[in-house]
């Protein structure tokens, strides 16, 4: 990386990542995008007529990506650019959230941090994200790395979207209705009680506690 390095963060940065989005979207005409799951898609955004590389390749852990958002970009997308939109449909732990490109001046840049696409990531949530320009060689690294996951992708099409299987919304707000309705998705994991897991770090600070007690007792008995 070079020394042309920016802190992106919302929401203090205002629109600022919005801002840079935009930006690579109308001057790349190389342009790759990574996220570990898509539930929102600004189809306002403008891609430069002259990109002639293109992906945006999204994960499907826990089902938290919405099939309207993919319906979106789908209906974003020209005809020549249906079979851009990717899901890594054979990677478990699919995490990245990162952008990378190139534009016709031989410039190239990234964006790589917290945020996933989804509106409150770009608008309300507490994210971090670093904007820097890039050497070639790291350009390199980085399209050579979406390439690779390419191989383990499948095209979102009608066909995926009818196989996937989306969670519900509700689970968000760990409502009664979608712990009962039956989908075991792996939406459950990321919403684990936290009360609970307050409760063990309490259980476990008085084991340590109760420990340390035990060695002073055993130490003064010697």
């Amino acid at each position: 990386m070079t020394d042309n390095l920016k802190l992106l963060l919302n929401p203090q940065s205002g629109n600022g990542l919005s801002m840079q989005y935009r930006k690579a979207f109308e001057k790349a005409v190389e342009l790759f995008i990574v996220a570990a799951y898509l539930t929102d898609w600004d189809s306002s955004l403008k891609l430069n007529p002259a990109c002639v590389s293109f992906r945006v390749i999204i994960g499907k852990d826990f089902g938290i990506t919405r099939k309207a958002a993919c319906e979106a970009v789908l209906k974003w997308l020209p005809p020549e650019r249906k079979g851009q939109f990717l899901v890594a449909d054979e990677i478990g732990g699919f995490h990245p959230k990162a952008i990378f490109w190139k534009e016709a001046n031989g410039r190239c840049f990234a964006i790589i941090g917290s945020s996933n696409l989804t509106k409150a990531a770009f608008e309300t949530n507490y994210e971090a994200n670093m904007y820097s320009e890039l050497s070639l060689d790291d350009y390199a690294k980085g399209k050579e790395w979406v390439k690779q996951i390419e191989g383990q992708c499948l095209i979102v099409a009608e066909g995926w979207l009818k196989k996937y299987n989306e969670a519900p919304r509700s689970w968000r707000t760990g409502s009664k209705k979608s712990s009962e309705s039956g989908n075991r998705t792996q939406a459950s994991p990321p919403i684990r009680n936290v009360r609970a897991n307050r409760r063990e770090a309490k259980d476990l600070d008085l084991i340590w506690q109760e420990s340390g007690k035990l060695t002073v007792a055993i130490s003064s008995l010697r």
